[in-house]
């Protein structure tokens, strides 16, 4: 390998409100600069460095600081969503964040600046022991449809008191909301095709599925979307690779893989930007920044009744992903039964599970409703989390197991 050498200077401010049930207020601040150098030449050499770092957990310390008035009114403004969380007679918290992050990167005489702005709004409620989240998030502010999140909440709880007969489903078609059930699709198969995981033999997937027809020809999938502004304004990857759009499937197909530097080497695949880090005192990896699964032809209501008997998953939850058995498990926060083609009534939180390959290969439609997920999808991966983006129409995936989720 030739030598390799990158440069990255951030400048990452967090700040945190948390409101609870009896008004009980918490606050965190955290300004933390700081840099990474990194060196390639047979072996890594990285060294980072704390340039400064104030964390404050006292508002009052905090003078002139913008967001403070900004809670303020948007409490005064939302006081509807605390009257209506009082109202159902349940443990509540909501938690408004700010994420504000530069990073100026230098590798081999080019130059970037790259700038993340998020902005989220996190209610967790308490039912009976069980917790549940309900969120949002944008790039623009502390702006958010505080309608929808109400409406979610109750369908959530509704789901709870239908409470799900059944303990187990097998090999029954799921259908998978359009917007936030393309984290599923992240999940299961976008880390399935990161090339860490693919060199060291983990992913069910190897460098010679490249081109490999493994779905549909309906499904394409891509990196990223000029009309979606959520990663606009980052420019390069983390090791100063410029960022493009590439497919990732097409038409059923294997056409790439989500690389850094290091591995892309290893495999003798290109570089395509996908080396990321939670922070400058964190090394980079292979890293998605969004997945989006283009439309298709079927109308909602066409995937609908195509179904005699399965499960319509709204309000996807964590998933878990056991690589070498080539096996998923899925948390859906809110499922529908669905019977003879008619979508009925919601019977509660569910576990979806099946092998990562086969649930590919079972994808039997995909809509034309494409949607952006609720802005608030986050990835966890070797102790690093980072912010991330999908969408996707609606998907129906044949042969899926359901398990009650207790």
């Amino acid at each position: 390998m030739s030598i390799f050498s990158v440069y990255l200077l951030e400048d990452k401010t967090e700040y945190d409100f948390i409101l609870s049930k009896n008004n009980n207020k918490r606050f965190y601040f955290s300004n933390r600069k700081g840099e990474l150098k990194r060196e390639f030449d047979k072996k890594w050499n990285s060294k980072a460095k704390e340039i400064s770092n104030i964390r404050i957990k006292d508002i009052k310390r905090v003078k002139n600081f913008a967001y403070e008035f900004e809670i303020n009114k948007f409490i005064e403004k939302n006081y509807e969503l605390i009257e209506f969380l009082n109202s159902i007679n349940l443990f509540w918290e909501i938690k408004l964040r700010v994420l504000k992050l530069k990073r100026y990167i230098e590798r081999d005489k080019h130059f970037f600046e790259n700038e993340f702005n998020h902005f989220s709004i996190n209610i967790n409620i308490i039912n009976n022991g069980v917790n549940f989240y309900v969120g949002e998030g944008n790039v623009d502010g502390l702006d958010f449809n505080i309608v929808m999140l109400k409406k979610r909440i109750v369908n959530i709880l509704k789901g709870y008191e239908n409470e799900f007969k059944l303990n187990y489903l097998k090999n029954i078609p799921v259908v998978f909301e359009n917007g936030e059930g393309g984290i599923f699709f992240h999940e299961i198969f976008g880390h399935s095709l990161e090339a860490d995981y693919i060199f060291q033999g983990l992913s069910p997937f190897s460098n010679k599925d490249m081109g490999k027809k493994i779905s549909i020809s309906d499904l394409t999938i891509v990196s990223s979307d000029k009309d979606d502004k959520f990663f606009s304004d980052i420019l390069s990857d983390d090791e100063g690779i410029k960022i493009k759009n590439k497919s990732i499937v097409e038409q059923g197909r294997i056409t790439s893989l989500f690389s850094d530097y290091f591995y892309s080497k290893l495999l003798n695949v290109r570089m395509k930007g996908n080396s990321r880090l939670e922070d400058f005192r964190k090394i980079p990896m292979p890293r998605m920044y969004g997945l989006y699964i283009k439309n298709s032809k079927y109308e909602f209501d066409e995937i609908i009744k195509s179904v005699d008997f399965g499960i319509f998953a709204r309000e996807p939850g964590k998933g878990s992903v056991i690589f070498h058995k080539n096996l998923f498990y899925f948390d859906i926060k809110n499922a529908y039964l669905i019977e003879k083609g008619k979508l009925l009534y919601s019977i509660g939180p569910v576990i979806i599970e099946g092998k990562i390959r086969d649930s590919l290969k079972n994808i039997d439609m995909i809509g034309n409703d494409f949607k952006y997920d609720y802005g608030i999808s986050y990835c966890y991966k070797n102790g690093q989390v980072l912010n991330v983006r999908v969408g996707q129409p609606s998907v129906k995936i044949n042969n899926l197991n359901v398990i009650k989720n207790a």
